[in-house]
């Protein structure tokens, strides 16, 4: 199929700096399934990422690292075939898992049983007041049980998910064609830490959940990889979602916005060669072989000398762009992740390549890849705005000076009360600190005792 330019005038999707395997079996599939390039590409850098997460981080400095586990959200709309793409790309970590299971079933049922056994012994020791009590706390405290390995959840509450996280040893992807998700982090973890999940097992920050009446969950440096689809719709309404973007969701995902090929697909498709099939599944096998491997240890890649030198002029370009007059100023949230985005991808790039150092080719080609999303991401925060570019985030004092001239528009003074109750609604806004803050800046004058109510503090605009 011949793959036109992007419906929203990007660029095509830069395959060839993918791993070759997998460069060659997306474009494979976007043949076979007559879809446009960049939604396989996106789907299988996702299932990359979600076999190399577990063991292998990219260690920048002796404080800086990161995993390589990403947030990926192809959007496409009803029609343009995106299950069957799933469905494809995800059959070996499918067969990999069954065939996991069925070799290590004896194995699985075993460590289980043994688990409960030391559970009961520890009950009756405890009902006796035996001494045998220590021991046997202390042997379940180091009991590692062999667990039904998890590699996929298509669905799943945000409750649910820290779960099976911690089940699954902090590493688990969930990896869904539809979009109802974003549903459920809006409704259930708004009010809640559960929505934070998301947030630090992008990141592989501690996770520590209290739980009333059960134990609770603590991870250690969580994995959590995220491989979406959703419609167009869906995907601005994550973007506008006010608690979403204040809380750095929207900023975690590398955004595809894929061409439609409707009215353009043949009927008569050639299959995907076995050779080019066999290579991807081969390659997928060798990541999760790794990955559920108890015994293969984990390990860090480092860069090269030009490795760094290229990763140190790609964050000095970004950089720029992160500015007043830079391209990202409408998402600085998203951009400033940029970088880390690039080396997550690097590291996919090496592990698949089984490379031990990531050099200034491998940093190249991420920057590529990278790049591709940034022009995706700037394109859907644009349409998600209306075209209107919001240079920077409105500060507490800003938004209080706004206010301030709201109520001076409307009334003869500008009491401290007045400014309560216009500020009410701003979530962990301080009052007395910000106007402190105005004050100490010269904007505001402040006096106590003054006006009709002899009582009021009266605020007085500088400028």
């Amino acid at each position: 199929m011949n793959h036109k330019e992007n419906n929203y005038n990007l660029p095509p999707f830069p395959v060839v700096a993918l791993p070759k395997a997998v460069a060659d079996m997306c474009s494979a599939v976007a043949e076979n399934v007559q879809v446009p390039l960049e939604m396989p590409c996106t789907v299988a850098l996702g299932v990359t990422a979600s076999c190399s997460q577990k063991k292998v981080i990219v260690r920048i400095g002796a404080d800086y690292f990161e995993p390589l586990n990403l947030f990926t959200l192809t959007i496409a709309d009803s029609g343009e075939r995106k299950s069957p793409v799933f469905r494809i790309l995800t059959a070996p970590v499918h067969a990999a898992q069954a065939d996991y299971i069925r070799i290590h079933t004896v194995e699985i049922s075993k460590s289980r049983l043994r688990r409960e056994m030391l559970e009961e012994q520890l009950k009756e020791a405890k009902r006796k007041g035996s001494e045998r009590a220590y021991e046997l706390n202390e042997e379940l405290l180091e009991f590692k049980q062999l667990i039904v390995p998890k590699l996929l959840l298509n669905d799943v509450t945000s409750q649910k998910l820290i779960d099976v996280l911690e089940e699954q040893g902090g590493s688990i992807t969930i990896a869904s064609a539809e979009s109802g998700i974003f549903v459920d982090i809006r409704t259930q973890s708004m009010t809640s830490g559960a929505f934070d999940v998301y947030l630090k097992a992008y990141s592989g920050d501690h996770i520590d959940v209290k739980r009333i009446g059960r134990a609770g969950n603590k991870i250690d440096e969580p994995r959590l990889t995220m491989v979406l689809t959703a419609q167009t719709n869906v995907a601005k309404g994550m973007i506008t979602n006010k608690t979403f973007r204040d809380k750095g969701l929207p900023a975690r995902f590398l955004y595809a916005l894929c061409a439609s090929n409707l009215g353009n697909r043949r009927i008569d498709n050639p299959d995907i060669p076995t050779s080019i099939k066999d290579e991807y599944n081969s390659l997928i096998r060798r990541l999760l072989d790794n990955a559920l491997d108890t015994d293969f240890p984990a390990y860090e890649l480092t860069l090269s000398a030009n490795g760094r030198a290229a990763y140190h002029d790609y964050g000095d370009k970004i950089e720029v762009e992160l500015g007043a007059d830079g391209g990202f100023v409408h998402m600085q949230d998203w951009g400033a992740k940029l970088v880390g985005q690039m080396l997550r991808i690097a590291g996919i790039i090496a592990v698949c390549e089984g490379q031990t150092s990531i050099d200034a080719d491998i940093i190249r080609r991420a920057s590529e890849i990278a790049d591709w999303y940034a022009a995706n991401a700037a394109m859907l925060f644009d349409k998600s705005n209306n075209g209107a570019r919001n240079p920077q985030k409105e500060t507490d004092e800003e938004y209080l000076l706004r206010k301030l001239r709201e109520i001076a528009s409307e009334s003869n003074e500008i009491t401290e009360r007045k400014a309560k109750s216009k500020t009410k609604g701003k979530a962990g806004f301080n009052l007395e600190i910000t106007l402190r803050a105005l004050e100490e800046r010269g904007n505001i004058t402040i006096k106590t005792g003054q006006g009709q109510n002899k009582q009021s503090t009266i605020i007085t605009l500088n400028s």
